[in-house]
């Protein structure tokens, strides 16, 4: 699949989930570095466009980012579970509590 054929995919499935111009903008330029990116299907990028909606821009932005410096073939997501949070809270609390 060619880079162009790839960029009109990735603007038609980000249409659809609102994506903003700059994570669109950062999209192309990953499809441009990393040629694992060229060969995603629709249903693969729906897929990452699903997932990736549900965090900031910055943070989508971090994340494509990432992926173009790392040369991934997907996105890395950072962990959203709220038991890891906790988990890491209780932990601070802990070593909070040692310098009391």
């Amino acid at each position: 699949m060619t880079k162009d054929i790839q960029k009109n995919i990735i603007l038609r499935v980000a249409q659809e989930y609102n994506l903003t111009e700059k994570v669109v903008d950062a999209l192309f330029t990953l499809v441009d570095e990393n040629k694992h990116w060229r060969t995603k299907s629709d249903n693969a990028l729906r897929l990452a466009f699903k997932k990736l909606v549900t965090y900031t821009e910055d943070e989508q932005l971090e994340f494509i980012e990432k992926a173009i410096i790392g040369q991934y073939r997907g996105v890395v997501w950072k962990c959203k579970d709220k038991a890891q949070e906790n988990k890491d809270i209780s932990k601070l609390q802990m070593a909070y509590n040692l310098f009391k």
